[in-house]
């Protein structure tokens, strides 16, 4: 990250048009130039998104959750190697970040989000670990929506079998549009910016590239 605090526009790697591993470049519109994600330099993100919003069955915790809470679903924050995150298009404006409901077989969440995202995406995880939490007490105890950042490794071509929606999309779009589509205009900025943070740090992925403003759907 540059010292000014905005994340260095460098070149991303470019998978060929016939890659089968990653999501395509090529063919895409590009929706605006890199602008909004920008934060402080030398500073930790849990830092960087607080404080969270008030309000408490809407905050967004940049923490682990807390022992013994029931965890009512994970979802994933999954990025590719241009910076550009994975969003579900269900149509109609109906946008959601890929996840799904802990089952007993899961060793753990990101057992949890691997089962899921394969499932529902045909998209495999590489590596993912947790940015924090939302409760939720619906149901009538407290639980968790787990927020998740994640690596996507091999891209699968698109199955669809008799439990699947037909209509359900993959799309590709940069972490600084993906709150808007979401609906999330509260806490989504702040799991975006701490989402984009990590993944440049620990994996190099660059969310501020010219690319990771592309879109691509399929």
């Amino acid at each position: 990250m540059s010292r000014s605090g905005a994340f260095p526009r460098r070149r991303a790697a470019h998978p060929g048009p016939n890659s089968h591993s990653a999501f395509p470049i090529v063919n895409t519109r590009m929706s605006r130039r890199p602008a909004r994600l920008v934060v402080p330099a030398e500073r930790g993100w849990r830092s960087i998104v607080a404080p969270v919003i008030e309000g408490e069955n809407d905050r967004w915790r940049p923490v682990p959750v807390p022992p013994g809470m029931p965890v009512a679903r994970v979802y994933g924050w999954l990025v590719d190697q241009v910076g550009r995150v994975l969003l579900h298009d269900h149509g109609n404006g109906n946008y959601q970040l890929p996840g799904g409901t802990p089952e007993g077989g899961d060793g753990d969440l990101v057992e949890t989000l691997r089962r899921q995202v394969l499932a529902d995406a045909r998209v495999t995880v590489a590596e993912a670990v947790q940015l924090g939490y939302r409760a939720t007490d619906e149901g009538g105890e407290p639980r968790a929506l787990v927020s998740m950042v994640g690596r996507i490794g091999e891209v699968l071509p698109r199955r669809v079998g008799p439990d699947q929606d037909r209509r359900v999309r993959r799309l590709m779009t940069s972490l600084d549009a993906a709150p808007a589509l979401l609906g999330w205009r509260t806490t989504g900025p702040q799991q975006a910016v701490a989402a984009a943070l990590f993944a440049e740090k620990r994996w190099d992925l660059p969310a501020c590239s010219p690319l990771a403003f592309t879109t691509y759907a399929d």
